[in-house]
């Protein structure tokens, strides 16, 4: 019967203009999102390329000054290479973030974190959108495949099985059906399943699409294709759900365009709004504030203070040399006020990764209410973008930045003069570029097979109750 059905819902399409229109219009702008996510990643992969073309720039420079036998610019006399402070300056660390295979099919995902971070004592990673500083444009506001996916999948759905049911019962078909095959639920199953089939062809050529344009590996591509092949047949079976029971045409349509509402922009749009008055801070203004105030309170605190939290910061330093001496040397006492301003920026990393991890709690549990939104956590896990991805490269930032203000303190404390064989060492010792992690997450994943188990045993229960009966 599954054969049968799909060679009538092949005819069906060849027949019906509307249902050509949808799957063009679907395949069209799907075709429009791959584009716009190739764009974005390749504006992505050009701020990384021209970030570590400065890196490169400066490290030229400071060899430079090397082989000259200078201690630095000329029309600049207070540089001194010998100095930690001015080989991290020219060492012009990046910290970069490169785009994972399928980082296009989520271009449009709220990630306010930097892909190309210059590393320096008084860098803040926190800062919302910090990328804009070196690569503006990659702000974007397009479409992408998950808006696709998660979006019109559901409605080209709708357009291909509109008459689901109540074709049967309109042309009083139901009963010859019954003659001929013993009932009519299992007709109207297979013709649900065939719906299915039908629409994944458009959404494997779009997946497959975005796998061949990011040079995805077989195993994302796979993974890929495996979710929205899920959430393409948790619409089959809701769309079979509420046809099960249409009397006529109008009723079903309004109906399923009704659950599409709820589902995919009520329920959203709600959860949004709770999450961000209940989890999210307005982190633009209060962190600033907060960041400006505790930098003050580091400048006004006195040099014994400032020096006693510099030693509890970085122990390390009170082994050194420059701490054995009665008094600090005055050309170390503005590195304490660097302490006080990474003190300052570890508690509000602190206090960010603490919201952060309330928000993805959050938005886990919600993922269970609505099937877009598990989609959507789903592919943005694949693509490596995203809130998770987002926290993820800020603690690879702020690992960094700890290990180089590190570095400049015990090279200062050792009261040693350095050398380019030093910078080198600086050089080599750069943190690798940051990849985020693409395995996929289970818990939208588990909500997606919830919703598409829930959809088809309720469907079947229905036209078992008497929905399939003519």
């Amino acid at each position: 019967m599954l054969k049968l059905a799909v060679v009538f819902e092949m005819r069906s399409v060849l027949r019906n203009r509307a249902s050509q229109l949808a799957m063009l219009a679907y395949l069209l702008t799907g075709g429009i999102a791959l584009m716009a996510g190739s764009h974005h990643v390749s504006m992505w992969n050009d701020a990384v390329d021209a970030a570590a073309t400065a890196e490169r720039a400066a490290i030229e420079e400071a060899h430079g000054y090397f082989d000259r036998k200078e201690q630095g610019p000329k029309d600049r006399p207070w540089v001194d290479l010998s100095e930690s402070r001015w080989q991290d300056e020219f060492s012009g660390t990046r910290i970069l973030r490169r785009p994972g295979p399928l980082a296009g099919i989520a271009a449009g995902s709220v990630d306010p974190a930097p892909v190309a971070f210059h590393l320096q004592p008084w860098g803040d990673p926190l800062a919302d959108a910090g990328y804009r500083i070196e690569n503006p444009e990659l702000a974007s506001t397009t479409i992408d495949l998950v808006f696709v996916l998660s979006m019109l999948t559901p409605l080209l759905l709708g357009v291909l099985g509109f008459n689901l049911g109540s074709l049967e019962r309109e042309e009083r078909i139901d009963r010859l059906i019954v003659v001929q095959a013993g009932e009519l639920r299992g007709w109207l199953v297979s013709r649900a399943l065939a719906l299915t089939c039908l629409a994944l062809l458009p959404v494997s050529l779009l997946c497959l699409g975005a796998a061949t344009i990011g040079h995805a590996p077989l195993p994302d591509a796979l993974a890929l294709l495996a979710v929205a092949t899920l959430y393409t047949a948790l619409w089959g079976g809701l769309l079979l759900a509420v046809q099960a029971g249409a009397s006529e045409l109008r009723g079903g349509v309004l109906a399923y365009g009704l659950l599409w509402a709820v589902l995919c922009i009520l329920l959203p749009s709600g959860l949004s709004d709770v999450g961000l008055s209940e989890v999210n801070a307005d982190f633009s203004t209060s962190q600033t504030l907060d960041a400006r105030q505790k930098q003050y309170e580091g400048y006004e605190a006195s040099s014994e203070t400032r020096i006693d939290n510099l030693y509890t910061l970085f122990p390390s330093l009170v082994d050194l040399p420059a701490a054995r001496a009665d008094e600090l040397a005055p050309p170390l006492q503005r590195f304490t006020y660097m302490g006080a301003q990474f003190d300052g920026l570890k508690t509000r990393f602190s206090e960010r990764a603490a919201e952060d991890e309330d928000a993805a709690t959050f938005t886990r549990r919600a993922s269970w209410l609505t099937p877009p939104l598990a989609l959507t956590v789903a592919l943005e896990r694949l693509a490596g973008v995203g809130p998770h991805a987002s926290s993820a490269f800020r603690a690879y930032l702020m690992k960094g930045i700890e290990t180089r203000i590190t570095w400049m303190l015990e090279q200062a404390w050792s009261l040693e003069p350095l050398d380019s064989g030093d910078f080198d060492a600086l050089v080599e010792a750069a943190p690798a570029a940051f990849e985020a992690d693409t395995t996929p997450s289970l818990p939208p994943l588990y909500a997606l097979l919830m919703w598409c188990a829930a959809a088809w045993l309720f469907a079947i229960l229905r036209l078992s109750n008497g929905g399939a009966h003519p």
